[in-house]
């Protein structure tokens, strides 16, 4: 697997001019040896060999880190709780921890550090603090010895779960509804335990991208294992590299006339009509 970005502690402010992450690369010219490269028509990593990585492989990936980040949440708050560590110590390590798997979690959704927007940072900047502020109330409790050492630790893994899987979810489904694509659906984590929030949606099977709920945000909360998958549409392909996006009138015609000069095209000759304009 490619290496994971290591916080840099700078705060969230300087990430807009941040290179791109190593595992991450946008220009589909470069070396694939470098690492995963973003393809933004399909909205999929190439990996170093050159294939594409399905989406399920990119989930997993982000799954494997934020483990990572559980497990040393877990031990750091051991740690804090039978007093080897002080509280600035603990406080200044998972608020580095949670900066750093809020920003790793963005920028797999969108593509890489290079592509995230204003938009995504408010957004890491807003989870970021609200997780923040519940690891500030876990400090408290545990000052105050009114919580055990067993809900203290699984609290603390919360703070890389829900929340950060919506920043990856949430970064897939705007860059994608920016590029035209329709639909989603919210899919159930096999072997998880699901609320009933997540059982109606997901039984709603496709829906308007606009309307697909959001991780975290049903009666689970942090708990959500749930994922969305999404599709450009039920009838329409993605458009061919060099028609512009939003123009899709245009882009039937041409296919249209082609089709009528006997030009043999793959992928898309099923599923425009040749009738019509």
């Amino acid at each position: 697997m490619p290496e994971l970005p290591a916080g840099n502690g700078t705060g969230m402010a300087l990430l807009a001019s941040q290179e791109p992450d190593s595992y991450v690369r946008q220009d589909e010219d470069e070396d694939a040896s470098k690492g995963w490269r973003y393809n933004r028509r399909r909205h999929r990593y190439r990996l170093p060999n050159g294939r594409f990585a399905s989406t399920q492989q990119a989930r997993e990936y982000l799954d494997g880190y934020l483990r990572d980040v559980q497990d040393r949440n877990a031990r750091e708050t051991e740690r804090y709780y039978r007093g080897e560590i002080g509280q600035d110590e603990y406080l200044a390590g998972m608020r580095q921890r949670l900066r750093d798997g809020h920003i790793t979690a963005r920028a797999m959704g969108v593509g890489g550090r290079s592509a995230m927007s204003r938009r995504d940072l408010a957004a890491i900047n807003q989870h970021y603090k609200a997780d923040t502020r519940y690891a500030h109330r876990l400090a408290a409790l545990v000052e105050a010895g009114e919580i055990s050492e067993a809900e203290a630790v699984r609290r603390s893994k919360l703070y890389a779960g829900g929340r950060m899987r919506r920043q990856l979810d949430q970064g897939m489904r705007d860059v994608r509804g920016e590029d035209g694509w329709e639909q989603g659906r919210r899919v159930l984590q096999a072997g998880a335990k699901h609320c009933s929030t997540c059982l109606n949606e997901a039984a709603q099977g496709w829906l308007p991208i606009n309307r697909c709920g959001a991780i975290g945000a049903t009666d689970c909360q942090a708990a959500d294992r749930c994922y969305f998958d999404y599709r450009y549409s039920p009838h329409k392909t993605v458009p061919s590299r060099g028609i512009p996006w939003p123009d899709q009138d245009e882009y039937r015609k041409i296919v249209r006339r082609k089709l009528r000069q006997g030009v043999q095209l793959r992928g898309v000759a099923t599923a425009i009509p040749t009738t019509g304009r």
